[in-house]
């Protein structure tokens, strides 16, 4: 909330007149923006020197107000980035529209993405109608294409022709970094937050999955540069995929075969947290088969080794859940990766 609004809303609980509060306007900016209490206090005595004490009494009311709003703010935004997206939905879906809203806008378009489809889609409506243009868009880019698409849809109700509407769907499948993989049949795909790294399906040919002929082709290869991916690294089993045409538009390939539903060498992931960490310009793009299982496993190693003694210290089972691993074996694996890193 902003300064000013924030003193208007408390005129009557402080009887402090408009051309007061224009007065402390800057008293009150500098006690709101202290770091702790003690310093707040400070700042108000050193006030004194310039107003009365009944003003000054008026402005350490206010103070406290402001201090105490920012301080549980902030909390709920620390318990929310602590939490994973399921669980921080839930606290969402409890709040009031509005500070749903300034939640959401406070934290990276990535995380509110997430948190947004763990929601009802009515839920869903009701916070982004209120959130800005700007972090609406931000926060539908950071979701899977056909995701978007369908709140789109519904949030098309308010606008006034079909030809808007269109035109949303349009700006979508243009400019959507991840929209033309989807386009062409991959699956799963989404941007893993706060790193380098897209995360999905294999490029199967229609009808050929069960063959293991994948195929990294010209369509293929033009979404993956429209996605700016410069690294591509795959665990899937199958051998020799043909991958001319990514040597043709300068993307590497690495491959680590490993077998569906088995758990990755530890030092495959090791490499491919190397790999991502080095990526200075673009993205890497890790498959397996259909983007969980052993890429969720791959996810959960490489964050662990990234960051690991943050997100995985406390409830690493469900951290390991919604990265999609799959198997007591690669939860195995990612619990003796996480002690050999801390």
């Amino acid at each position: 909330m902003k300064i000013s609004s924030f003193v208007k809303s408390h005129f009557s609980t402080v009887n402090i007149s408009s051309s007061d509060a224009k007065m402390f306007k800057n008293d009150i900016k500098r006690i709101y923006n202290c770091k702790n209490v003690d310093r707040a206090i400070n700042t108000v005595l050193k006030s004194s020197r310039k107003h009365d004490n009944l003003k000054i009494d008026k402005i350490a009311t206010l103070t406290s107000a402001l201090l105490s709003e920012k301080e549980t703010k902030n909390k709920l935004l620390q318990s929310i980035d602590n939490k994973s997206p399921d669980k921080a939905a839930t606290v969402i879906g409890n709040l009031p529209k509005g500070l749903s809203k300034d939640v959401l806008e406070s934290i990276s378009p990535g995380k509110a993405a997430r948190i947004l489809m763990n929601l009802p889609l009515g839920k869903q409506l009701d916070i982004l109608t209120e959130m800005s243009p700007t972090r609406a868009v931000n926060a539908l880019f950071q979701m899977p294409p056909s995701s978007a698409d369908k709140i789109i849809d519904k949030l098309s109700i308010d606008i006034k022709t079909s030809a808007d509407k269109d035109f949303i769907h349009e700006v979508m499948e243009k400019y959507h970094p991840l929209s033309g993989l989807e386009r062409i049949g991959m699956i799963n795909i989404q941007y893993v937050e706060k790193t380098n790294i897209i995360r999905g399906g294999a490029p199967y040919p229609p009808g050929h999955k069960r063959e293991g002929k994948v195929d990294y082709n010209s369509d293929v290869v033009s979404a993956l540069l429209r996605a700016e991916v410069r690294h591509v690294i795959s665990f899937n089993e199958f051998l020799s995929p043909e991958i001319s045409e990514l040597d043709h538009a300068g993307i590497t390939f690495t491959h680590f075969p490993t077998e569906d539903f088995t758990p990755p060498q530890m030092t495959d992931i090791q490499r491919a947290s190397e790999i991502c960490s080095n990526m200075t310009d673009g993205n890497v793009f890790i498959h397996c088969g259909a983007g969980f299982g052993r890429t969720g496993t791959v996810i959960s190693g490489i964050e662990i080794i990234q960051d690991g003694t943050k997100k995985y210290k406390h409830e690493r089972t469900r951290a390991y859940k919604n990265n999609g691993v799959e198997t007591i074996e690669q939860v195995k694996l990612l619990d003796k990766l996480y002690e050999t890193v801390s």
